[in-house]
């Protein structure tokens, strides 16, 4: 069965010079592709940590002249965009289900896509959405989880369960069930514990240390060049009363 054909003209558009060359001009700008609203329909990571491409959809219909929609195809292998600077980069990869923006080249990219150096266009075409290019972060109906925020109040880094950093002026917080510091920890100030400190090797610590209503266990040595003071009692001067003197020697053992 014979399907309706709707043509992109309306009924002026062939009634003066002016508006067909109107038309003409209008037609030639629509094949014209510079930025539309994407959806990641899939997300092919780079070799280790390369940036990879992902799979989109355009989520702007296309119209034909009945105004009747006509969905766009999925465009694959388009370039991902991430934060980076030589070897130092911000690692946020997109996920199948963002929404992000495509942008497209007007020239070829497929041989500096595939080289990812100097090249020639691959063909002639320009403007053509095969040549995009894809920039996330528009997930306007999605609530992030796991982020790092930077205000002018501080910098905090959140992820799932409650665990965070939080850098404000002059204080770095901590809330995590458990912090593990593989290497050298050192304090040049004040250390206060609320819990047990368990240490198993030697602690040094340049400065004071408090502990409240804790206890701190060592399995290690503890070497101290100043006084070691206990419930009041200084170990360098204080004596002991009640006990009487008993009739030891201080020579060999007998």
């Amino acid at each position: 069965m014979d399907q309706p054909v709707y043509p992109q003209k309306d009924l002026s558009s062939g009634n003066t010079d002016f508006n067909q060359m109107s038309f003409v001009i209008q037609q030639a700008i629509a094949k014209l592709n510079v930025a539309t609203l994407v959806q990641v329909v899939a997300v092919h990571p780079g070799a280790g940590l390369l940036v990879g491409f992902v799979d989109v959809t355009p989520l702007v219909n296309q119209v034909d002249g009945g105004g009747a929609a006509v969905p766009h195809g999925t465009i694959f292998g388009v370039p991902f965009f991430r934060v980076q600077g030589g070897a130092n980069a911000v690692i946020c990869d997109p996920a199948a289900g963002d929404i992000g923006f495509a942008l497209f080249a007007d020239r070829d990219l497929s041989s500096v896509k595939s080289t990812g150096a100097v090249a020639n266009p691959g063909s002639a075409r320009r403007f053509d959405m095969a040549d995009a290019l894809y920039f996330g972060g528009w997930n306007m109906a999605v609530q992030p989880t796991a982020y790092v925020q930077v205000t002018q109040a501080g910098i905090n880094l959140v992820l799932p369960g409650g665990t965070s950093i939080a850098l404000t002026p002059g204080q770095c917080t901590i809330n995590a069930t458990a912090t593990k510091v593989n290497g050298t920890l050192e304090v040049s100030g004040a250390a206060s514990f609320d819990a047990t400190a368990t240490v198993a090797g030697v602690l040094g610590v340049n400065g004071g240390m408090t502990g409240t209503g804790a206890s701190v266990t060592m399995t290690g040595a503890f070497t101290a060049t100043g006084e070691v003071q206990g419930n009041g009692k200084k170990l360098s001067t204080h004596t002991h009363s009640g006990v009487t003197t008993g009739g030891g020697s201080t020579g060999a053992p007998n």
